[in-house]
């Protein structure tokens, strides 16, 4: 437990340290704001033994008024799949897991020292969580023409 909060700990220092040093500069004030990101999702907690790990995509969008407000959204898409030991469980060949949010927050930035910004964020959306169980089915087709497609070529 404490060496993955230590790991975590130091991944969040490698990524996030260089992006507050680099962002400090005062830049223009710009109305719209966009940013994309996508990733790994890693399982944790009570379901670590039942989901698999998997990937994730979040699209971040937003128009500011005036310099300190403006109304922010996200969407966030995460998806896994489920291990075979819950699989077999629940006697299913395949499956995954998905969260969706969506969300509207209305923001108002805090100009600090030095160039830095603090942000403030209330709002809401909608969670989504879906659990997909896929069966192979066996489609019988009947055709006029599937002597034709039976045939070697």
């Amino acid at each position: 437990m404490m060496r993955h909060f230590i790991r975590n700990a130091l991944g969040f220092i490698a990524i996030g340290l260089p992006s507050l040093l680099l962002g400090q500069s005062e830049a223009s004030f710009n109305r719209l704001t966009l940013s994309v990101g996508a990733g790994f999702t890693t399982r944790t907690g009570a379901v670590a033994s039942d989901i698999d790990n998997g990937g994730n995509f979040e699209l971040n969008g937003g128009y500011f008024f005036h310099r300190y407000f403006g109304i922010t959204g996200t969407f966030m898409f995460s998806e896994s799949g489920i291990t075979r030991s819950a699989l077999n469980a629940l006697n299913e060949p395949d499956g995954s897991a998905s969260i969706y949010a969506l969300t509207a927050d209305p923001t108002v930035r805090l100009p600090l020292r030095r160039g830095f910004v603090a942000y403030a964020l209330a709002g809401g959306g909608y969670v989504g969580r879906d659990l997909h169980f896929h069966k192979p089915i066996l489609v019988g087709l009947a055709s006029t023409h599937m002597p034709f497609m039976l045939m070697p070529g």
